[in-house]
């Protein structure tokens, strides 16, 4: 298939005056293969799951783009957005959302430079411990492990957060900075796109998940996500074939 997968135009049925109530869904940074930003087109993975599954329950739906995570999870909980997409659980956040049942799975990765090659080390931690430069995504979760470790005063002046994963990437390849965590499909993409011989996958899994929508508390009460969950098992082999033509047939 082509760069993207299913470029999805900003045309919702919104569009063309055929809903007065559509559903907002937030789209913060370009994070391909699952969200990808071309001008005023939105596409990707998760997009036309997206697109899939709200057809399927005859809604109708426009994007919001917003800056960053971390906006994306206030404008969620003020009720000002209700969804968001490729959302991992952790506890905190059933405060500011309800969690779909999971669409797909998630395995995060470190990306690390020649520097972190050299040196054979074997997690983020003796990473940081030895000094090594860390740049991830901020509002992001990955687990208690990575979350305890960013949180410690005496890594701070080591640690970076950007919202953009090209940026992020670009930033390694520069030499400014060490490693970065990324789900494995976009760090491949990104290897695949943007090259740098000196960067590579660190044989360390950080994380396996399954991946969620976040639903605003306003809407998931109104039996949207009693409707979201049944259309997530009856459209689940569409969106395996959609992963699998992807992202390639041992993606699960």
């Amino acid at each position: 298939m082509g760069k993207f997968l299913l470029i999805i135009l900003l045309f919702s049925s919104t569009a063309f005056g055929q809903c007065s109530n559509p559903i907002r869904v937030g789209v913060n940074s370009e994070w391909p293969p699952y969200i990808s930003i071309e001008n005023d087109h939105i596409g990707g993975l998760d997009m036309a799951i997206i697109t899939l599954l709200l057809e399927s329950m005859g809604r109708c739906f426009d994007y919001v783009r917003l800056p960053s995570a971390g906006r994306s999870m206030n404008e969620l909980r003020a009720g000002r957005i209700d969804l968001l997409s490729g959302v991992s659980f952790a506890a905190y956040r059933q405060d500011i959302g309800q969690f779909s049942a999971p669409y797909r799975q998630e395995i995060v990765r470190l990306v690390v430079s020649e520097r972190v090659q050299a040196s054979a080390l074997a997690d983020l931690q003796a990473m940081l411990q030895s000094g090594l430069t860390l740049v991830y995504t901020p509002g992001a979760y990955y687990g208690e492990e990575v979350e305890t470790l960013v949180q410690q005063s005496r890594y701070q002046q080591q640690i970076q957060t950007v919202s953009e994963p090209v940026k992020r990437y670009l930033m390694l390849k520069a030499g400014r900075a060490d490693v970065t965590i990324e789900d494995e499909q976009v760090a491949k993409h990104l290897l695949s796109e943007y090259g740098g011989a000196q960067l590579m996958l660190h044989p360390k899994v950080v994380s396996a998940q399954p991946i969620h929508f976040l639903i605003s508390h306003q809407l998931s009460n109104t039996g949207f996500m009693r409707e979201l969950n049944q259309a997530i098992t009856a459209q689940q082999q569409a969106i395996t074939a959609l992963l699998q033509n992807q992202l390639g047939a041992a993606h699960p």
